[in-house]
């Protein structure tokens, strides 16, 4: 169990329930219209909100806006030490930093001694896009093992000062490194840990994507304090964070699951289990998506179904049967009845695994909600958790009530992809704007996508601001990255390639790089 801290009046960690969270998009310094933004957020049902502190100007609002709500206020800090001091003394009830930017000791401690005396919890907020340089040098890149390094070296000075009120997240917009990154330092600390996939995106992608990555900690125990960041308006996170926390906290108590890891498992980052392959369906092959309907049912969708089940000699079992007698040639297509299906199947294709089996298996869940949101939430969460745990070759998503069927056929991509098992359409890495973004962000994601959702295997993020912007998008192809009031500054990877262009002519800027770059090409009509 984790320690437990207190944020304003409400408990993290230490067996308290998960907590929502949610940030504010609104200009802090306009403290009418970021007050009205949160008492939408208390109405949605949010239990904690955050806003950003760029000027003294924000940081003494910081007072107005508390006195003027009901749920815990947190500042969120980047490059100036002063405004965490600031706003601690203006009544903010937690303080994020980022050890990123924030400055070195002497700084963290000038902040450490402010919290302590106004008895104000610190959460050390460490994020792929910002991480410190020397890291970076060190490690080449953005790894698990770096994101927490970062953070256990700013706990270990904030221990130094004899400061425990902490809480900590290590986030990514890269779902397999965000998850190895959280199950690495749960193993390492006891603090209270806030889980989030940062730039997650909007609509069913970024509802997808955060179902992945959160619902598969969350089912192991870890995370005491949820944040779903999608480019929406902030109000409309709340409902997604709380049907994800409540779907799997649901399964609290369940019957007990008989099972181990196999012996060859790598619990902190796996690897795809050994399997056989019998046609297209295991052994190197993508994970396939199958379904029940007919041909007819997904002859209107873009991405057509790997396999009808009809197309395939199934070997149907329930995972409550013993793992064994089956041959390397089957193809199992696996289902679960009990109350927790994924560990239930994990368990039996872990006893496979240590059995010596190579049958591939192809695993089929049913949702009966009518709801595309609850579907997406559940489903990503349940196979998002197999696929990242590489115990899968192939999913079946049926969800018979949902208005259009074949939209479980698109959820089954776009599940494989939030997971990085498969690319089927472009990646979008888009953050959910916040009150440095200078220009609209929202507006930005929906032209950028309209124009060039038929790119498969582009990846394009489309970032607020330059505290994560250039960081978090490293490994995308282009970039669209706030940079000025209303103008934006174009990157080819990582390089920038032109700067400030007016946000009313940078979608046809970007279509002209991508372009230049030989990555173009017109969409079907």
């Amino acid at each position: 169990m984790t320690k437990q801290i207190m944020v304003g009046g409400v408990a993290v960690g230490g067996g308290a329930p998960v907590t929502i969270q949610s940030m504010c998009n609104t200009k802090t310094e306009d403290a009418g219209a970021t007050i009205e933004q949160i008492l939408r957020l208390e109405q949605a049902g949010c239990e904690i909100v955050r806003v950003t502190v760029p000027t003294p100007e924000a940081a003494e609002a910081v007072e107005t806006i508390k006195n003027s709500i009901h749920i815990p206020l947190v500042a969120d800090i980047h490059f100036d030490y002063r405004l965490a001091i600031a706003a601690a003394e203006h009544g903010a009830d937690k303080i994020r930093i980022n050890p990123g930017n924030i400055g070195g000791e002497d700084r963290v401690k000038a902040v450490v001694d402010c919290c302590r005396a106004h008895k104000v919890p610190i959460r050390i907020g460490v994020n792929g896009g910002s991480l410190e340089k020397e890291l970076l040098a060190k490690y080449g890149r953005v790894t698990p093992e770096a994101l927490v390094e970062s953070a256990l070296g700013h706990v270990a000075l904030l221990e130094k000062y004899d400061f425990t009120d902490i809480c900590i997240s290590v986030k990514s917009s890269d779902v397999p490194l965000n998850m190895a990154a959280y199950r690495l330092l749960h193993e390492r600390v006891d603090y209270p840990l806030h889980l989030g996939v940062t730039e997650a995106g909007d609509g069913e992608d970024g509802r997808i994507k955060s179902a992945v990555g959160i619902g598969t900690l969350l089912a192991e125990g870890i995370g005491d304090t949820v944040r779903v960041s999608l480019s929406e308006e902030p109000e409309l996170e709340i409902p997604v964070a709380r049907k994800l926390v409540d779907y799997i906290t649901a399964r609290e108590g369940h019957a007990p699951i008989s099972g181990c890891f196999a012996k060859a498992y790598n619990r902190i980052a796996p690897e795809r289990r050994p399997t056989n392959a019998v046609g297209s369906i295991g052994g190197q092959n993508v994970p396939v998506v199958a379904t029940a309907l007919s041909p007819a049912d997904v002859a209107a969708i873009a991405t057509k179904p790997d396999f009808f089940l009809s197309d395939v000699n199934w070997k149907a079992v329930d995972a409550s049967d013993k793992s064994e007698g089956f041959s390397d040639d089957d193809v199992l297509l696996l289902t679960s009845h009990h109350a927790n299906p994924v560990g239930e199947i994990e368990a039996f294709i872990h006893r496979l695994w240590d059995n010596g089996c190579k049958a591939p298996v192809v695993v089929r869940m049913s949702y009966d909600d009518a709801n595309e949101e609850d579907v997406q939430v559940k489903a990503g969460a349940d196979f998002g958790a197999l696929l990242l745990n590489g115990l899968v070759d192939g999913i079946v998503l049926d969800a018979p009530n949902l208005p259009n069927n074949a939209d479980a056929v698109a959820y089954s991509f776009g599940i494989l992809q939030a997971a990085r098992r498969r690319t089927t359409k472009t990646e979008y890495i888009s953050c959910p704007s916040c009150g440095r973004t200078l220009y609209d962000l929202q507006h930005a994601v929906k032209e950028i996508k309209a124009a060039t959702s038929h790119l498969k295997g582009l990846k394009i993020g489309i970032m607020g601001c330059i505290v994560n912007g250039p960081g978090e998008m490293a490994d995308a192809d282009y970039g669209y990255v706030g940079a000025a009031v209303g103008k934006v500054s174009l990157y080819k990877g990582k390089e920038c390639v032109e700067r400030n262009v007016p946000q009313d002519v940078a979608l046809t800027h970007l279509i002209d790089l991508i372009k230049a770059n030989g990555d173009w090409t017109e969409p079907k009509q």
